[in-house]
């Protein structure tokens, strides 16, 4: 050992050791989260770098051995950990391989606070330890045999501190920058050591971890999580026999190879100690680091896990069958959580009772298969493989189902050994688009393990894909590809492995059809750039006989996995042979861009002189060409970019690729959020065909002729010589499609259609069959149970517990849809509309900021959701040409626009205990529309929140940590019986004139509200109307006379509540040549309780269709004159109303 250390070889040193871990909601809450441990640790210095930690005397205060689901006590006492240790520095533990990982990680704890791994004399210097990589600070006082020492950390400065777990794929890039994790938390760390004679007397140590949004910073309210870890010595002693014999074997296994010398050592050894029984299992396997072991599953199976997924299914049935409540949405992700830690057995008996599921529950099948689908674990993925391939009898997916399986599978945030396993015994059994979700899920496996391509089950699982591969069968025709298409791009999912490079190269071949030749370079984009594949697809770049398309797929793969300066250069040299624009114009593009993007992961040095020599044309419209953008600010860490590119073929005028891929680039890494794909044959033709000249949308007549004027050869081989022409020619009028898309980088879609006859598919969509389809009733339910988000990420802590920040979206939609429009009959005057609307939804937002103990945690939950639900229902009948009956019926006693609340937990051994969080001054407020509305249509919209007012809390955190709040707006019934509205119209035409009611009515309401509306005229000779409210009635009696068609004298008597008006008017019209019409009145009114007669005078300005002017006026009969003018011009979309009682505009 260095002078800074000086422990004597075959002595044992005691300490004290006591952690406490503490997660709390300050400035809001007393209630305290707490997790500590108190244990006597043993270290014994078996030789001058070898030192065994021994534990016992251990005690847990919070959670206990049953809640947690294992008995942590027991297993870090039951075997010791050998470390090295080297001038303060902990460089290596030997652990046993049975040692648990929670055990192992709070050893990795202790030796933390048990280490000084820096030079006194180096004021900045890194370390590693539980913390991660980080550069610590430290300052040293004392002299001689006493010295202290004090380290302090910013723990956002660390590597391999975030360990994510989620469905998030992130690719790392390294870039210089304080920002290296996400600033949404802060933490810092200070440890003091007291050495006294060159032993570590005691060491204490604190961790503050705050979650920095909505945190008051001045007075330090808002969520914290406080860490304490203790070693105090107590004694010196001898180092036992046992230490001494384990610590001896155990380095013999892990540090080095096993010889026969090293075990007649061992036997020596042996022979040195009087044991009369000593049990060693000594089975290490490979030395470890102090780095926090983040490879234990966070989700332990247990035998009650299905008793409580049941109960959580049963309120999920109970409450949300029909409709969406608030909650639901937290429901379900607590079921989903649930089967977690459910055994494969207890999820297959779940499944089988989807077959026939409890008659209450309509959506029991959907809720069970869709938390088994988002489920993630072993079991679940295991259940999946089993239904996906029909191997059981459990349950048969629909082909969404189908679908939606898969694409979780594909994003499993957590793979297992199990899982690799298990998919490959089934990779030729899969459904379409299977493939794609097994290599994403294997790809991401080998992202989490190091080394993956040597671990057995990686290896088997590549073998089995590579010898399918080998077996694929090409045809030149596009259809009988399909498989081998979807096989190879599927192989594209696959990491770095260097196996299958010689099989998929030979997929190159001239004579395969283009979508294989395209799919085996698709297939390499993630393959290591070896020499054989850097030549071949080099080979294939410069080839000028090779489709336009392979070439520049070739050069994307060179540039992502084989880019420097000397392919660069060899490209370069090779532009003056490149004889087609399209390959020259997107190279061209991609250099330039490339030179001028800001995006971390690209090699730009390689780039720097990248200028082709010869100069090809950029037009966009008609040459191919590569699109980037990019932003990036090294101060925080963040930036994103976007990267398009569009291929032409000379011959064609539309492009035949194109493809769009979205990154965006968050705190050391790489986020590829979505990249969509498509090609097209023949496009050109299907273009004309719906917009050319005889196309189906601009000349529809001429395209229905057209079709009509096609003749058929009758003549077999004519026809055979036709479609060899229209071959040769590419003379196809049928589309070839395909599509893919990819998520995080991993491709989790592709689908192809060929010889699709579009002329044939427009023929299928006659008016005819348009009105047929249109008059089914059609009755759809939709329901969405959706995790978009469910993301955990683990922060080692100073005590070895994990600190856990666990954030999911839930998103639950329930929409019941059912339509008819049945207008086949409407020639002769007759239809029918009904259309039902029942949407619901529940949208939650939760972090959880906890330590995690086992099946127990402990901590702060932070929630909001919103929520919506409403129902409608429409119906429309028209009969006779004579009759209308329109009803809007509301089927809920309350319609839930929206509502939105949030809630603060702090979490106790599992048990939420709602905070209130500042209750002083809360602010409380309702308020409904006006009473008489209410009364007249029968219902009332209404605004309800309440919230917390920290205003003049000065120590609070911010909104909406705060506290809980709420706020809601919904349309309640006044009249508890209005149930629908139903407006009746209905006109009969006579032999003089014509007969007209209208009413409108909220039936079986409490109150009266029919109004209706009757009118009988005789043309030419008088008009009778009757209007009709509870409140109401008017009736008007007209006679009219007419000295001919543009002059008519008018008498009316309008009776209102009894009083008698009579109106007497003259109409004088006038026609313009234009078409317009003028009507001029003039008249007088005469009131019973009024002695003057009023003056009635007005023009009326009518062009059909376009124009509208009114200005009318009654003067004597009141105080004040009344005047009514309109201006309404449909040229100018100009309209004005203005209705005036003397001064005053009633309705400007």
């Amino acid at each position: 050992l260095s002078s800074k250390f000086k422990y004597k070889k075959g002595s044992s040193y005691s300490y004290k050791y006591d952690s406490q871990t503490n997660v709390q909601l300050v400035g809001n809450s007393k209630n305290v989260a707490t997790v500590g441990l108190k244990a006597d640790v043993l270290l014994s210095v078996i030789d001058t770098c070898e030192f065994v930690l021994k534990i016992s005397g251990a005690a847990l205060s919070g959670p206990s051995a049953a809640q947690i689901g294992f008995d942590l006590v027991k297993d870090l006492e039951k075997f010791p950990l050998a470390f090295s240790f080297d001038n303060g520095a902990v460089r290596d533990i030997c652990p046993s391989k049975d040692d648990t990982v929670e055990a192992l990680n709070i050893k990795r704890a202790i030796l933390s606070s048990f280490q000084i791994a820096n030079d006194f004399d180096a004021e900045v210097s890194y370390e590693s330890d539980i913390s991660g990589h980080c550069p610590a600070r430290q300052t040293l006082q004392g002299s001689g045999g006493t010295i202290s020492v004090t380290k302090t950390k910013n723990l956002l400065e660390c590597r391999d501190h975030f360990h994510f777990y989620s469905s998030v794929r992130m690719v790392p890039y390294h870039v210089r920058s304080h920002v290296q994790n996400p600033p949404t938390y802060k933490a810092s760390q200070e440890c003091k050591f007291n050495i006294q004679n060159n032993v570590l007397r005691d060491s204490s140590c604190k961790e503050n971890h705050d979650y920095v949004p909505f945190r008051n910073e001045k007075s330090g309210a808002g969520v914290s999580i406080t860490v304490t870890s203790k070693l105090a010595f107590s004694q010196e002693g001898k180092a036992s026999g046992a230490a001494r014999l384990e610590i001896t074997f155990f380095s013999m296994l892990g540090a080095r190879q096993v010889t026969l010398a090293s075990l007649l050592i061992f036997r020596r050894k042996l022979r040195l100690f009087s044991f009369k029984s000593l049990e060693l299992t000594p089975t290490i396997v490979e030395r470890q680091s102090l780095l926090y072991d983040d490879q234990n599953i966070p989700w332990r199976e247990s035998k009650n896990g299905i008793t409580t997924a049941r109960e959580t299914l049963q309120i999920l049935c109970k409450t949300a069958s029909n409709d969406v409540r608030p909650d639901t949405a937290s429901h379900f992700v607590e079921f989903v959580h649930e089967l977690k830690t459910t055994t494969l057995e207890d999820l297959r008996i779940l499944a089988k009772e989807t077959k026939n599921p409890p008659a209450q529950c309509k959506k029991f099948r959907q809720f069970v298969l869709d938390g088994i689908a988002q489920c993630g674990t072993t079991a679940c993925v295991s259940l999946l493989t089993e239904l996906l391939t029909k191997k059981s009898d459990y349950a048969s997916l629909s082909q969404m189902e189908e679908k939606f399986a898969l694409g979780n599978l594909a994003l499993t945030a957590r793979p297992t050994k199990a899982m690799i396993t298990s998919l490959t015994g089934v990779l030729e059994n899969l459904p379409r688009n299977g493939l794609f979700a097994t290599t994403a899920l294997v790809n991401n496996y080998c992202r989490l393990h190091k080394k993956c391509q040597e671990k057995p089950e990686v290896k088997s699982f590549v073998q089995k894909y590579v010898s399918l591969v080998s077996r694929l069968q090409l045809s030149d025709k596009g259809p009988e590809n399909i498989k081998a298409v979807e096989t190879l791009r599927a192989f594209g999912n696959l990491g770095s492995f260097a196996d299958g490079i010689k099989e998929r190269l030979s997929f190159l071949d001239k004579s395969a059809h283009i979508d294989a030749k395209l799919a085996a370079v698709q297939s390499l984009r993630r393959a290591p750039c070896t020499n054989d594949l850097e030549e071949k697809l080099f080979i294939k770049f410069v080839d000028n006989e090779e489709d336009t398309e392979v070439r520049i797929n070739a050069f994307l793969v060179l540039m992502h996995q084989c880019a420097d300066k000397e392919l660069i250069s060899r490209i370069v040299n090779s532009s003056d042979k490149i004889n087609s624009n399209q390959v020259g114009s997107f190279v061209q593009s991609y250099f330039a861009n490339t030179r001028a993007s800001v995006d971390p992961s690209k090699n730009k040095p390689a780039f720097a002189r990248a200028h082709l020599s010869k100069r090809f044309p950029s037009d966009p419209r008609k040459h191919s060409r590569h699109f980037h953008y990019s932003n990036f600010n090294y101060d925080y860490n963040l930036g994103s970019h976007a990267d398009a590119f569009v291929l032409y073929e000379p011959e064609f005028t539309f492009p035949k690729q194109a493809s769009i891929n979205l990154t965006i680039d968050y705190f050391g890494n790489e986020i590829n959020l979505l990249e969509f794909g498509v090609r097209a044959e023949n496009f050109d033709r299907v273009y004309d065909s719906f917009f050319g000249p005889e196309g189906y949308l601009t000349n529809p007549k001429a395209a229905y002729n057209k079709e009509n004027r096609k003749i058929a050869v009758k003549n077999p081989r004519v026809a055979e010589f036709q479609s060899l022409y229209d071959k040769e020619h590419k003379r196809s009028e049928d589309l070839d499609f395909g599509a893919y898309m990819r998520v995080f980088g991993d491709e989790l879609f592709y689908s192809s259609a060929y010889n699709v006859p579009i002329s044939e598919l427009m023929g299928k969509f006659t008016p005819e069959k348009i009105v047929k389809t249109l008059g089914k009733e059609k009755v759809r339910t939709i329901a969405i149970h959706r995790l978009p988000f469910d993301h955990h990420a683990t922060v080692p802590v100073i005590s070895g517990f994990p600190l856990r920040y666990d954030g999911n979206v839930t998103v639950v939609i329930n929409l019941d849809l059912a339509d008819m429009v049945n207008i086949g009959d409407l020639p002769n005057g007759n239809a029918e509309v009904k259309l039902t609307f029942k949407p619901s939804a529940n949208v939650e937002t939760a972090v959880i900021f906890g330590i995690y103990t086992g099946a127990v945690k402990n901590g702060v939950r932070i929630s909001r959701s919103s929520h919506t639900s409403t129902a409608l229902e429409f119906a429309l009948k028209l009969s006779n040409r004579d009759n209308v009956v329109a009803k809007l019926n509301l089927p809920k006693e309350r319609q839930e626009l929206a509502k939105v609340n949030g809630k603060i937990e702090t979490i106790i051994n599992n048990v939420p205990i709602e905070e209130k969080g500042v209750v002083t001054n809360r602010g409380e407020g309702s308020v409904c529309s006006p009473k008489k509305l209410g009364e007249r249509i029968g219902l009332k919209l209404c605004t309800v929140i309440s919230y917390p007012n920290a205003s003049d809390v000065v120590d609070a955190p911010y909104f909406p940590l705060t506290g809980p709040f709420n706020a809601e707006v919904y349309i309640d019934k006044a009249d508890p019986g209005v149930s629908s509205y139903e407006l009746a119209a209905s006109w009969k035409a006579t032999k003089d004139g014509r007969d007209v009611i209208f009413s409108i009515d909220t039936p079986k309401s409490q109150m009266n509200r029919k109004i209706s509306l009757t009118s009988k005229y005789i043309r030419q000779k008088s008009l009778d109307l009757e209007y009709k409210s509870p409140k109401r009635i008017i009736t008007a009696k007209g006679v009219m006379e007419g000295a001919g068609p543009d002059n008519t004298a008018a008498t009316f008597n309008i009776g209102v509540d009894g009083k008698v008006y009579e109106v007497k008017a003259n109409v004088i019209r006038s026609t313009s040549p234009d078409g317009a019409q003028k009507y001029q009145v003039t008249g007088n009114v005469k009131s019973p309780d009024k002695p003057s007669v009023g003056d009635l005078k007005g023009t009326f300005d009518i062009t059909p269709g376009s124009k509208f002017v009114a200005d009318a006026s009654l003067t004597k009969l009141f105080d004040k004159p009344i005047t009514y003018k309109e201006k309404n011009e449909k040229k100018f979309i100009n309209y004005n109303l203005l209705l005036r009682l003397g001064a005053m505009a009633i309705y400007p």
